[in-house]
């Protein structure tokens, strides 16, 4: 639940912030981009995922985000800011097929993943689709130093910690960046440091442990508490969600509004 309520704080701090990770401003974006292809979360699995079962993980991330780029595309439709809003789906593995660089920009937790993109895959996927550019949503792993809390709020452990985190960027028919998420989101946890093991062994050894990858599907999975229609949606995924969407609507996101 902690990590969800940081993703809606970062959704409302991003709401009146101007515009942030634009690359063209309001006017050039909407004139090139009226209509908008979202591709289904890609799994970056450029490197193997440090943790004992590393592809049962990206497999149950995989399998939890399958599809779910639908609830985003009607949210953006419903925006008015775009002529239409479509899901694109390819063939084969997409990212491998577009992605053709990856780097890690800055340092601690303004460590931010960047991607670049093959233009001639891009080209052939947007024209295929008929449409202006692709909203690319990537799923990726990152280890860094972290303090995290026990259950209690009393005691914490300050180590390195792989989690979940994801990038999106909106690339035009050429290739070229628009809009990026400009801030590193991180959405899930893969470790935790077990408290209660060293309490109960009496020991000042904490054991940092990876979750199964059954846990992260469940983690992925659980639905947003919320008095909509939403209820039924991955908690995790609705806050990503949001937070694009508010970035992404020029006309509305640009005075601070959803």
């Amino acid at each position: 639940m902690r990590w969800f309520v940081l993703l809606l704080v970062s959704v409302l701090f991003l709401c009146g912030c101007g515009a942030a990770g634009f690359k063209v401003t309001p006017k050039e974006y909407r004139e090139q981009v009226r209509t908008l292809g979202v591709l289904h979360p890609l799994v970056d699995d450029s490197k193997p995922l440090p943790l004992p079962e590393g592809e049962a993980i990206r497999d149950a991330v995989r399998q939890a985000s399958a599809g779910k780029q639908e609830r985003l595309v009607e949210a953006l439709r419903q925006s008015r800011v775009y002529f239409d809003v479509r899901s694109v789906t390819g063939q084969g593995d997409l990212f491998d097929h577009l992605v053709k660089s990856a780097t890690f920009e800055g340092q601690g937790e303004k460590r931010l993943r960047r991607y670049g993109f093959n233009a001639a895959a891009v080209s052939e996927l947007a024209r295929r689709e008929s449409v202006d550019a692709l909203l690319v949503i990537i799923l990726y792993d990152q280890t860094r130093a972290e303090k995290r809390w026990s259950r209690s709020g009393f005691d914490y452990l300050e180590a390195e910690y792989t989690s979940l985190f994801a990038a999106a960027q909106v690339v035009d028919r050429s290739g070229r960046i628009l809009w990026e998420l400009d801030m590193p989101l991180a959405l899930l946890p893969l470790q935790y440091p077990d408290f209660d093991d060293a309490f109960f062994n009496r020991t000042d050894e904490v054991r940092i442990i990876p979750l199964s990858p059954q846990g992260v599907g469940r983690n992925l999975a659980r639905p947003a508490k919320t008095l909509s229609d939403e209820e039924a949606f991955p908690e995790i995924l609705l806050g990503l969600f949001h937070r694009i969407r508010s970035e992404l609507t020029p006309g509305k996101f640009w005075f601070g509004g959803f």
